[in-house]
């Protein structure tokens, strides 16, 4: 894939919007879907303040966490660093991939406090940048280094048991924003965002499936404007776009953050916001706009989610006791044996298997199993967004009203700010309400990847309806074997989380 940061560069001399040129063209491809037609929301998002003023709230909030984590009480029912972060946070956040997209990127905390240092600025536009401003490595320019930090983060998660441990969760914070920090000092922009964070590379995956996006109107306007504003900033108006992702050119939701900053520097009011059928990227993405770390990553986030609940079921503790009996392992060896195979060799080592099987049956030689990987990998999108959903509703839904008494003693020391402290609240869902919530999204998941596996099979092997009809057998029954199998382990009976 191009790199967007090899365009030519020109300085941006303008820094004011004219009425002349924040008017539309007419017949420039927009959209009834642009909610950016309300004039009230298009000021706002264009406000200078408007990402600061979303940011701030959330860094602090996980300044209370970092506080809460080290000086609060270690019961994770009490304390506001493990209820806000891991139940309604972590459970919340996945719903929001759904509608939203990469929403959490515009008000992640993290991002926030790494470019104000950076920027040394909080919302006013300066091309002076604090830091050393290096290029991040072209052989790392990919989603490998984020993946493998989201796999030791969810094996930490297990071996050290954030979700139970203000503590570790402060700690937890502390690293993530370190790390975000000091990769500002070192290299450009948002290098951090868009090559490193674990979190990033997850949300731009499920993004794909998201109603939402952020595209231009109308690409011949951005091929006719030589400044290219939107990728190099535009004098006070904004700065150009911190991930190096040109509008002009972008085709999915994997890597736009929605900062808004194009939505500012765009002179030629190009840029519109779309609500969309939902799986509409999942549907166009294939090897020419996305690589195969992306692919990789989506099948892994398959394996993830169905990991996570395995080790939540009551008979987990008795398989790993079994398993170390046989093979005279430590537990910690056991577990991190046990975590590979799981995340990362059965998801991959299937889909690799389905992939050779739907060349074969398809009778399509020509199209490589890498090739077939590649496409076939984001029809599996949906049932793991899906799972991760089904996951959390449960924990969201069901534990997220320990957040009330927690928001009036969120050090656990006795005090009682809202009068909400020591209420006993029940979830107002019952258990049947929550599984039947779950069956019902596991479904939509497996009709979502049939969908997009036929129209990934039509692209690849044309209107040859035999071809698709027997190349589509392997991949849907395993995207149902999954379902099914997901569904059951839901249903196990859970060991508590907090």
């Amino acid at each position: 894939m191009a790199d967007t940061r090899m365009l030519p560069k020109s300085e941006p001399t303008s820094e004011q919007p004219s009425t002349a040129e924040t008017a539309r063209p007419i017949g420039t491809g927009a959209s009834n879907n642009d909610i950016l037609r309300f004039s009230p929301l298009k000021r706002l998002l264009r406000w200078r303040g408007f990402q600061f003023a979303i940011q701030l709230p959330n860094v602090l909030i996980y300044l209370l966490v970092i506080l809460a984590g080290f000086y609060g009480t270690q019961s994770s029912t009490q304390n506001f660093a493990t209820v806000i972060t891991w139940i309604i946070w972590w459970a919340a956040i996945v719903f929001t991939f759904v509608f939203v997209g990469r929403l959490w990127c515009l008000m992640c905390p993290f991002a926030a406090m790494a470019e104000w240092l950076q920027r040394m600025t909080l919302w006013a536009v300066k091309r002076k940048t604090f830091g050393l401003e290096l290029k991040w490595p072209t052989k790392l320019r990919n989603l490998y280094p984020a993946t493998v930090l989201f796999l030791i983060l969810t094996w930490a998660d297990h071996q050290l048991g954030l979700v139970s441990s203000p503590l570790y969760t402060a700690y937890f914070v502390l690293i993530i924003l370190a790390m975000a920090l000091v990769v500002a000092l070192i290299f450009e922009q948002r290098t951090f965002c868009r090559y490193i964070c674990p979190i990033g590379g997850l949300i731009g995956i499920y993004s794909l499936f998201s109603s939402t996006e952020l595209r231009v109107a109308d690409r011949k306007v951005c091929r006719a404007h030589k400044e290219k504003n939107c990728l190099l900033g535009r004098g006070k108006v904004g700065y150009g776009c911190p991930v190096w992702e040109y509008p002009g050119n972008m085709e999915t939701n994997a890597y736009c953050t929605l900062c808004t900053e194009c939505i500012k520097t765009c002179p030629k009011d190009n840029i519109t916001l779309n609500v969309r059928p939902f799986a509409a990227d999942l549907v166009k993405a294939n090897e020419k706009r996305l690589g195969l770390d992306v692919s990789i990553l989506a099948v892994v986030l398959l394996g993830l989610p169905t990991f996570q609940t395995i080790v939540m079921i009551e008979p987990w503790e008795g398989w790993m006791q079994t398993l170390q009996q046989m093979l005279g392992l430590p537990s910690v060896a056991i577990f991190a044996l046990v975590f590979l195979v799981g995340t990362l060799l059965v998801p991959l080592g299937l889909f690799v298997a389905v992939a050779m099987l739907t060349r074969l049956l398809a009778g399509r030689q020509e199209v490589t199993v890498r090739r077939m990987f590649m496409n076939f990998a984001y029809a599996f999108v949906p049932v793991g967004l899906m799972m991760h959903l089904a996951h959390n509703v449960k924990h969201l839904f069901g534990e997220g009203q320990t957040a009330i008494p927690v928001l009036s003693d969120p050090f656990g020391w006795g005090w009682n700010l809202f009068g909400t402290a020591t209420l006993e609240l029940s979830s107002p869902f019952t258990t049947a309400q929550l599984t039947v919530a779950q069956f019902v999204l596991l479904v939509i998941g497996q009709g979502f990847a049939t969908y997009v596996a036929y129209r990934i099979a039509h692209r690849l092997f044309g209107d040859r309806t035999n071809s698709i009809l027997r190349g589509l057998v392997p991949i849907l029954l395993l995207a149902l074997a999954w379902s099914v199998f997901n569904l059951w382990v839901l249903n196990m009976p859970l060991m508590e989380r907090h």
